[in-house]
């Protein structure tokens, strides 16, 4: 892909270029651009022909860059830093290509594995017989390279393939150790897990993290271990005393407990695996150290008078990672789990239909869910439909290459996932946001795909331009001209899907004077990792001199700080790092509350009659208001998180500056000098140089630098949460508080607004109807008016042609007739108007007619007699009742009186077989047949003494049975 112009084939150089590009590119680019990585731009964008006289003098690109650096830097060595560039350059180059046929040979020898690699060589040898290749590419040398030739017969060794950081200080100076174990110079040297952590040398003192190595008074170090993994923890800190490998969980027994040793002392139950989440039975992502910042002393003697000051420090932090990479590991991680279980269970095929169906559920939105789709083994696993389709085999032959590619680069990952994920205690994945929050639950792959971060940096197919199938053109495209990009499809397409990551801070300061940190990098190899910690890190260290970190407290704040900061870190790096802030103001700011408004003020400006069927569904429909709830909830979710991480990286700041303080100031008077004096008169930084003589006064130097980095880094910290804050209530201004800190939703809100709106276009719907109405009315009254005028000439034009005597004989003449119906009809008309439109006369005449008939009745005695004998027809109603109560009264005394004398003579002849009783032989006589309470109190009082009698009787004769 590199330029093809006949001057050179390295046109491509080290300087920006000289027209603005509105569309920046960086290395694996096709277009001209700048070099940001030479690894990647080595690999990527020269051509395989060109390769072997890339780092030779026939390459201009670094005679330019020589005389670049002469006219532009005052020092004059720009040949030598150049030539120091080049050759540092070309060393990882070799590097880099001995891993690659390191890892071409372990895929091929591995039967899982070795498809991928067979894959792309079958399609490279079908495109280069075929007709596609280009006569360019015709004397290309044929595949084997010095790829296949390096680093004959060896393995891959995990080990080896990690590197892991060292930072050193001496006399307050970065110096560089010219060990041979570690390469690189100060603050970028590095050295292997291998050489750590795994090498066997007779004096423990030779290892790179004893303590007595480097012993000298100013002296400290830092390592760092790029993986959460607790047993090169553990091993670490067993390196760092000279003691073996611990087994930590023997000190727990009552019996045959092993010997006590510093590193046994330093990872006790409470501040190591006591302090770990989860089991082997809750998912991978379960798994995590609990915030905390302690001080402990590794001294076996509780009577040592100097104690040793050492700091366990546990904190999540947060970070991103490429969504495509971090959804293999994580099926890369259920493949183990499930493997796992297949080996507890003697169970098959679980890993397999696991696999299947999480590739079903996977969605293509862009190019790089389409390489993810194609399977880590496209072979074993099966190609989609799209992908058999594909006849060319130059086509094939990239998504093969893209294929290897993927897997290679996410190979180191996979293997420490394989070999230390099942062990006891495990290594700790990396966690996705919601992963950190809902530990418990099994898989939040849908969450992860509702982050905002994800839906902002995600290519969506509605971002792109559509093609034109019938017309065969681009619409979009028409003004733009050949060569010219659009703005547009240039923009989607370079989105790459991320999402955000919870890592977590391992850290230990042992005796002052060594720093050991675990905590992850982004999957993959991230050769160049602009956003990663560390090398945040080593990039402060370099542009901050090397006489600036006094003590290794210091150095340890600048760490935390790297963790906290890193993340909303505004300054756009070449990895595409999410830009956090904006993103999540993007958000905010897309949430559309109130489209629905624009049809219901169309409706009110018409002046004519407007259906109104369509708003009615549109504000009747909450499905979009259900969409915008779930979108703000899913922001303040976040935001929350985020909030809750940020919370816990103020009290770790503060638990660590107080326990520092605590440590260089025991007796609290720096402290207090440094309050009294303020901040103001410690921002200039104490020469290091320096030499005082006084010890307190390098103690206090030494105070004061520590707390200069401290409170900048604490007050970054809360300018982190009151980011986030701000942010939170920008997303809470979509909702209303309610009473007491009770907060409804805006959607709430809005939906009732959108039901007032519903009823009030029903309002406004009612008065246009009654308007009609009233219309309607009017016609009604036009057609009445004609109907009062043609109605009584129609009537008597009717009476005149019925044939009788009087109107047969045809002896009117036409005026006659006419004049007689006129005179008649327009009288009736005339009255009729009269009545219709004359309220006064209707009252003048129901007047009148009310007086005339009452008169008449006064007169005639009619209203009298009314008055004396008739009753209202309140009277009437209630004799009524009064006679039908009567009538049941009587009824139901008869009734009585009949219970009455039956229980008489029922009494008298259970008289011999029941006890003695009290009775009323005078019952009717003692009752007052008038009384009917009494009557019925007695009826009751009877049938309650039956009932006794009754049960007595039973019960006797239940007992002679028994005899």
């Amino acid at each position: 892909m590199a330029d093809e112009t006949p001057q050179s084939p390295y046109a491509t150089s080290f300087r920006h270029n000289t027209d603005p590009d509105p569309f920046p590119t960086g290395c694996l680019s096709g277009d001209d651009h700048n070099i940001t990585d030479l690894l990647a731009h080595y690999f990527g964008c020269i051509k395989f022909n060109d390769r072997a006289h890339f780092f030779t003098d026939m390459n201009p690109l670094w005679r330019q860059e020589i005389q670049h650096r002469q006219q532009t830097l005052p020092d004059p060595t720009g040949v030598d830093s150049v030539e120091k560039l080049r050759n540092r350059s070309e060393s990882d180059v070799n590097r880099e290509l001995e891993r690659i046929g390191i890892l071409r040979r372990t895929l091929s020898a591995n039967e899982n594995d070795k498809s991928l690699v067979q894959e792309v060589e079958y399609w490279r040898r079908a495109w280069w017989v075929s007709c596609e290749r280009r006569p360019s590419v015709n004397n290309a040398p044929p595949r084997q390279n010095d790829v296949a030739t390096r680093s004959q017969g060896e393995r891959y060794c995990l080990e080896k393939d990690i590197t892991a950081p060292v930072i050193q200080f001496d006399n307050f100076m970065g110096f560089t150790d010219s060990d041979r174990r570690i390469r690189g110079k100060f603050p970028h040297q590095k050295t292997t897990i291998e050489q750590l952590l795994c090498e066997m040398t007779s004096r423990p003192e030779d290892k790179l993290l004893h303590k007595d190595r480097h012993t000298k008074p100013g002296q400290f170090k830092y390592f760092h271990v790029p993986y959460n993994n607790m047993i090169w923890a553990e091993s670490a800190i067993a390196q760092y005393y000279g003691d073996e490998m611990p087994d930590l969980e023997a000190m727990s027994r009552q019996f045959q407990r092993p010997r006590k040793t510093r590193t046994t002392t330093l990872l006790q139950e409470r501040y190591w695996r006591g302090q770990l989440h989860g089991n082997s039975s809750s998912p991978a992502h379960a798994r995590y150290m609990s915030p905390t910042c302690e001080v402990i002393s590794s001294s076996l003697d509780r009577k040592d008078v100097v104690p040793n000051h050492n700091i366990t420090l546990f904190m999540p932090y947060l970070h991103w990672d490429i969504s495509r990479r971090r959804e293999q590991l994580a099926l890369e991680i259920e493949k183990i789990r499930d493997a796992e279980a297949e080996n507890r269970d003697a169970k098959d095929g679980n890993s397999a239909n696991r696999e299947a169906q999480l590739r079903r559920r996977r969605t293509f939105g862009h190019f790089e869910d389409v390489v993810d789709a194609a399977g880590d083994n496209g072979k074993k696993m099966g190609q989609p439909l799209w992908r058999q389709q594909i006849k060319s085999p130059l086509g094939r032959y990239l998504f093969a290459v893209a294929d290897l590619h993927e897997y290679m680069t996410t190979y180191r990952d996979r293997k420490l996932l394989r070999r230390f994920l099942p062990l006891n205690p495990p290594i700790h994945p990396r966690r996705t946001l919601d992963q950190s929050f809902y530990w418990t639950v099994k898989s939040t792959t849908r969450r992860d795909r509702d982050q905002v971060v994800y839906r902002g940096t995600t290519a969506r197919a509605k971002d792109f331009h559509r093609y034109d199938k019938k017309n065969q053109c681009w619409p979009d495209h028409q003004g733009l001209g050949s060569g010219k990009k659009c703005r547009v499809c240039t923009q989607s397409i370079r989105k790459v899907s991320r999402v955000v990551m919870v890592d977590q801070l391992w850290m230990w300061i042992l005796d002052e004077k060594t720093i050991i940190t675990c905590f992850p990098k982004r999957y993959g190899a991230n050769k160049q990792d602009y956003s990663g910690i560390h090398k945040a890190i080593r990039t402060r260290l370099e542009s901050q001199g090397s006489c600036e970190i006094r003590t290794v407290f210091e150095l340890a704040i600048i760490i935390l700080d790297e963790c906290t900061k890193t993340f909303f870190d505004q300054a756009r790096s070449p990895d595409r790092q999410p830009q956090i802030i904006d993103e999540f103001s993007k958000a905010i700011g897309n949430i559309r509350l109130w489209d629905w408004t624009a049809q219901a003020r169309k409706i009110y400006a018409f002046q004519g009659y407007v259906d109104t069927t369509d708003p009615h569904v549109a504000l009747l429909d909450i499905n979009p208001e259900g969409k915008l709830e779930r979108e703000v909830e899913d922001i303040l979710e976040e935001l929350d998180m985020m909030l809750h991480i940020a919370n816990i990286h103020q009290e770790i700041v503060k638990r660590f500056i107080e326990q520092v303080e605590h440590i260089l100031d025991p007796e609290g008077l720096l402290s207090n000098t440094y309050k009294r004096r303020g901040k103001t008169e410690s921002r200039s930084r104490p020469n290091p140089r320096t030499p005082t003589g006084n010890t307190n006064d390098n103690k206090k130097a030494e105070f004061q630098a520590f707390m200069l980095v401290a409170n900048e880094c604490q007050e970054r910290v809360n300018c982190h949460v009151k980011d986030l804050e701000r942010l939170r209530t920008s997303a809470r201004n979509a909702a209303d508080d309610v009473g007491e800190h009770l907060l409804r939703s805006a959607v709430v809100h809005l939906l009732n607004m959108k039901q007032q709106q519903a009823s009030v276009i029903q309002a406004w719907q009612s008065v246009k109807q009654s308007e009609e109405s009233i219309k309607e009315g009017r016609s009604i009254m036009i057609l009445t008016l004609a109907t009062i005028v043609f109605l009584p000439l129609s009537f008597l034009t009717s009476v005149f042609g019925m044939n009788n005597r009087e109107f047969g004989n045809n002896t009117w003449t036409l005026r006659e007739q006419f004049l007689l119906i006129s005179v008649i009809s327009v009288a009736v008309i005339f009255v009729s108007l009269l009545f219709a439109f004359s309220s006064w006369l209707r009252i003048v005449i129901w007047s009148m007619f009310t007086k005339c008939c009452m008169g008449i009745l006064v007169r005639t005695g009619i209203y009298k007699a009314s008055l004396l004998y008739g009753k209202g027809r309140r009277q009437i109603y209630s004799d009524t009742l009064e006679k039908i109560d009567s009538m049941s009264n009587g009824v139901k005394d008869q009734i009585t009186r009949e219970k009455v004398k039956k229980s008489n003579k029922e009494k008298t002849k259970e008289e011999g077989t029941a006890r003695s009783i009290p009775a009323f032989p005078n019952a009717l006589e003692v009752i007052d047949e008038n009384d009917e309470y009494k009557q019925r109190r007695w009826v009751w009082q009877m049938s309650r003494e039956r009932d006794s009698r009754e049960s007595l009787a039973g019960s006797r004769v239940g007992n002679l049975g028994l005899v």
